[in-house]
């Protein structure tokens, strides 16, 4: 039996491209570990705040996040919400009108980068090292 570390769990869900795009898709989280469904929603609700208003999580010398970015990290994050995923150790804007989404595994580092177009690619990177990097979806229409 082979049993898969939580990173490379990480890296199988985080290839899936599924997503739900409005709002309502953020509810019936049913069935959740509480406390991880607590921190899935913090994140959700963050973003839902800088879809509302992109500039609030930068300073002046940045771009804020795009609509498009912040509706792809949304999908991203309805993963999350209604599944099973680890939580990332960390979600930020980018400065040049993106997201990113970063989980620390000690020696791994895995982070998804959400480009101002909407745009992902998955990064892995083993003791500072990229081992992995998988573009995870195109922008939208």
């Amino acid at each position: 039996m082979t049993t898969m570390l939580p990173n490379q769990t990480l890296i199988t869900g985080l290839r899936s491209n599924e997503a739900a795009d409005d709002r309502s898709q953020f509810a019936g989280t049913s069935g959740m570990d509480p406390e991880r469904q607590a921190r899935w929603r913090e994140i959700v609700d963050m973003l839902l705040r800088w879809l509302d208003d992109p500039r609030s999580c930068i300073d002046e010398d940045y771009d804020p996040p795009t609509q498009a970015a912040i509706r792809a990290a949304l999908r991203r994050a309805s993963h999350g919400l209604k599944g099973s995923m680890v939580v990332p150790t960390r979600v930020a804007p980018i400065g040049d009108g993106g997201v990113v989404f970063e989980w620390q595994f000690e020696p791994t580092f895995i982070e998804v980068e959400i480009e101002g177009t909407g745009a992902s690619e998955l990064r892995s990177f083993l003791g500072g090292k990229l081992i992995e990097l998988i573009p995870l979806g195109a922008p939208e229409p």
